[in-house]
């Protein structure tokens, strides 16, 4: 049988193109906020996190995080520069 694909992406992709709107981002804010507000939640996160076996707390994720936030913050420099240097046509 044949299957007709719903997601058209080989993946991977993440969700290029997507610009979630203002109202968007502000409801996600509220829901995680609120979801924050449970104790039962807060406490469970926080004790992952403190746990001796947390990811957090692993030398990989220690080494790997400098460089994802290092890659994050020159990928969007190299975009302003590449902006920057754009003339526009009117």
């Amino acid at each position: 049988p044949e299957y007709r694909l719903t997601n058209q992406t080989d993946g991977g992709e993440g969700t290029s193109g997507w610009h979630p709107s203002e109202e968007w981002k502000e409801n996600q804010s509220v829901i995680h906020k609120q979801i924050w507000e449970n104790k039962d939640y807060r406490d469970k996160m926080i004790e992952i996190r403190n746990s001796d076996n947390s990811v957090y707390k692993t030398e990989e994720f220690r080494n790997k995080m400098p460089s994802q936030i290092n890659s994050s913050v020159m990928w969007v420099q190299s975009i302003q520069k590449a902006i920057e240097g754009r003339t526009i046509i009117k």
